[in-house]
């Protein structure tokens, strides 16, 4: 069988995920065909918070650290597929940064198109 893979356009840590950067990648805008949005590694981050949400737990919430900061990130629709995500262990993701507001409170949250346990092959 052919899984699909994804590539990285570069690698981050939490810390560098902010406003000031979302920003900066929205001057690339606009994405599209020939044009797609930048796609970031983010490794080695300790899961603190695991959880599902939406109908039937089809999506996973999960709230993940770095050296220094913290981050919610959110795979959608494929919650069932990862197996082994729970608290207290090391995962890497992969997707895009997305501003999210709620309570009137902006930051930034990243969208999953894939998650893994840290040290497994891709």
């Amino acid at each position: 069988d052919l899984a699909p893979s994804l590539t990285a356009d570069t690698f981050a840590a939490v810390s560098e995920m902010t406003l000031p950067l979302l920003a900066e990648l929205e001057r690339l805008d606009p994405f599209g065909y020939g044009n797609p949005s930048p796609v970031i590694l983010m490794e080695n981050l300790l899961v603190t918070e695991a959880g599902y949400m939406g109908e039937g737990g089809k999506h996973l919430r999960l709230r993940l650290s770095g050296a220094e900061r913290s981050i919610e990130c959110v795979l959608w629709e494929r919650a069932q597929e990862i197996e082994g995500i729970q608290q207290g262990i090391l995962v890497d993701v992969i997707g895009a940064p997305r501003a999210r507001t709620r309570n009137g409170r902006t930051y930034v949250q990243f969208q999953a198109a894939d998650i893994r346990i840290s040290g497994q092959k891709p």
